[in-house]
């Protein structure tokens, strides 16, 4: 069963600017009433009755909170990626790369149709093997970085290990050596 697109609004706030429907939109999350909605619009506002108001508050509006939770999470993840550049933290900087790779997938997913993507790719193998060739890119980046961690981690471990074999007054020639050779196989 093929799923019905969505239908695109067609109402008398609909028809309205963007930065009108904007407006509009704010002034209902911020809970002003709809008469004073009217007024604040002024001639943006021509034609308008508190009915039409009412009825784009349960669609349109409604629309519109989902794309400014959307476009809040996108933020975060943004914020969350440039912060990690300016710290210049490596692992942290490729972790904020995945994340932001990740929340633009669940972007995809949030309005993803089975259906529509089998039409997408129906009579056209090259764009199934590109998809493929991605989701396969994606995992083994992951796997890759996991490896890398991993690594670090043992690293460090066999670092420390030396460091805390050295003796009280300072390290020895063989530990400094050994712990050079650790940090070249990084």
């Amino acid at each position: 069963m093929m799923k019905k697109m969505k239908k695109r609004a067609n109402g008398k706030v609909a028809q309205r600017p963007k930065v009108v429907r904007d407006r509009i939109n704010q002034m209902i999350l911020d809970g002003v009433i709809y008469p004073k909605i009217l007024q604040a619009l002024g001639e943006d506002g021509k034609g308008l009755a508190k009915s039409h108001l009412i009825n784009w508050r349960k669609t349109g509006h409604q629309d519109w909170l989902k794309q400014q939770e959307r476009l809040e999470y996108m933020r975060s993840i943004r914020e969350f990626a440039m912060e990690a550049a300016r710290g210049n933290e490596g692992s942290v900087l490729h972790e904020a790369g995945l994340q932001l790779a990740a929340a633009q997938v669940y972007e995809l997913l949030m309005d993803f149709e089975p259906e529509s993507l089998k039409e997408k790719l129906k009579g056209s193998p090259e764009n199934y093997a590109r998809l493929v060739t991605v989701l396969s890119r994606l995992s083994e980046g992951g796997l890759k970085y996991e490896r890398y961690r991993a690594q670090v981690a043992l690293h460090k471990a066999n670092i420390q290990k030396e460091l805390a074999r050295s003796e009280p007054g300072g390290i020895t020639p063989e530990t400094r050596r050994r712990i050079e050779q650790e940090l070249n196989l990084m």
